[in-house]
């Protein structure tokens, strides 16, 4: 059983003789036309084939020309070229961190000892800042304020990279109109680029993403820890400034691909559908925020309904 989007178009739909997958995880636009074999993706494993995506997906169209098959094409790229994955691995730390240190005054409060849970925000300079400024660049940085005599101290900072996708965007368009013409040169008779969905509405499990770090820490370190955090849900972009300077990423980075696609009404740029937490994984560990099954599925839908418009 197919997973992806495109696999479960594939499933349902009983004119699809073949269907080839070359997607890999982590590619940017520039590893999809010219991986090699020991090109390593975005979870360190080597790509392992003879020839890129790009040339692979060239040939098995090619292939069902001659075939005199129809042979349609989908893809989306982009966020890979940039640091994208780095920027929201920091904002989610920082937030969970900041939900963390509500934990932790709770249990200074109930304990009645004499310190403060505290959470600072910093821009790249090391400025303090608001919250909903560190999207932009910088770090936050969580400690315990107060009498800490005879108290082995911990602290934690995380920091938040600047986010480089304007410097990114014109490569992404011009690999984006390279690949759909590659595909048009081979025989596509239909190519839809898919575009990259609001990640904004994911939320995680807090509690299950705490237990495992949690559990790696020394038998030591636990001592000093509140014990095990609830299991409940949290929203992974968990300010509104954040949320609004993501949407605002997302929006640039598909207008990189849309506008740089070539003009034939074999080629559809095609919006993701909007999809609500409970359509994006919320394990957050192994791989948040990528849709879920159900998320797949109207992913699948929405392919469907670019295809038959081409």
């Amino acid at each position: 059983m197919n997973t992806s989007y495109v696999g479960q178009y594939s499933d349902t739909n009983t004119s699809v003789v073949e269907y080839y997958n070359f997607a890999r995880t982590g590619f940017d636009t520039q590893q999809m036309l010219t991986a090699g074999t020991d090109e390593k993706d975005a979870c360190d494993n080597k790509w392992g084939r003879g020839s890129p995506p790009v040339t692979l997906a060239d040939t098995a169209i090619r292939k069902a020309k001659t075939d005199e098959r129809k042979a349609y094409f989908v893809t989306t790229g982009g966020v890979n070229n940039t640091n994208w994955t780095k920027v929201a691995e920091g904002i989610a730390k920082c937030g969970v961190v900041d939900e963390f240190r509500r934990h932790i005054q709770k249990y200074i409060v109930d304990k009645k000892l004499p310190w403060t849970a505290t959470l600072h925000w910093f821009d790249a300079d090391g400025k303090e800042i608001a919250k909903g400024k560190a999207i932009l660049g910088g770090a936050c940085h969580g400690k315990v304020k107060g009498d800490l005599t005879d108290v082995t101290y911990i602290h934690k900072r995380i920091e938040i990279p600047t986010y480089d996708g304007p410097d990114k965007y014109k490569q992404i368009g011009t690999d984006a109109k390279d690949i759909v013409n590659k595909m048009l040169t081979a025989g596509a008779d239909k190519i839809v680029w898919m575009g990259y969905y609001d990640l904004t509405p994911a939320k995680i499990n807090v509690g299950n993403f705490a237990e495992t770090y949690r559990l790696k820490l020394s038998e030591k370190v636990q001592g000093w820890l509140p014990g095990k955090i609830p299991s409940y849900e949290v929203e992974l972009v968990s300010d509104d400034d954040w949320k609004k300077t993501a949407k605002k990423w997302i929006g640039e980075l598909n207008a990189a691909v849309k506008d740089n696609l070539p003009a034939n009404a074999k080629v559809k740029f095609q919006a993701a559908p909007e999809l609500d937490a409970d359509k994006i994984q919320k394990t957050m560990v192994g791989g948040c925020p990528h849709p879920n099954k159900p998320g797949h599925a109207e992913l699948a839908k929405t392919l469907d309904t670019a295809f038959k418009a081409i």
